[in-house]
Parts: structure tokens; C-alpha cells; sequence
């Protein structure tokens, strides 16, 4: 989240990510599931800022991450 607080606005970061969370259990190395708030911010995410998230996830790890995003 801090690779991504760094690359967006102040005011998307905290539309579409504040109080996202990883879901550890559900994650392994090669894929990360993320808890977002609502249907809305799961959709935008996925087909919005898809790109700049694996892009983020790639720099942190080193290596391709696939992300999933689900409703909490």
C-alpha cells in the first residue's frame, strides 16, 4: 500500500484503497487476495487500476504477482 500511497493522489488513494487489506490465508508467493470495502472499489480496482497495481506489487517483490480483490 505504501508503493502505491506514493504513486496516486492523495484523494484516489483514499477512494479506492484506504482500509483495503491483505487476506494472508487466502494469498500464497505468486498471488495476493486483497479485502476493499465495497463492490464499487472491487470492480475499479480490477478493471481500473489493475495495471498500476501489479505494477506496484512487481517492484515490491521482485517477481509477477497475480492480485485478486474481494469484498470484506
Amino acid at each position: 500500500l505504501e508503493e502505491l500511497r506514493l504513486q496516486m493522489t492523495r484523494a484516489a488513494f483514499n477512494q479506492w484503497l484506504l482500509g483495503s487489506f491483505a487476506i494472508p490465508e487466502a494469498s500464497t508467493p505468486l498471488s495476493l487476495t486483497v479485502a476493499v470495502r465495497n463492490q464499487y472499489a472491487q470492480e475499479w480496482l480490477a478493471h481500473r487500476l489493475h495495471p498500476l497495481i501489479a505494477r506496484a506489487l512487481r517492484t515490491v517483490a521482485g517477481y509477477e504477482v497475480s492480485v485478486h480483490f474481494i469484498t470484506s
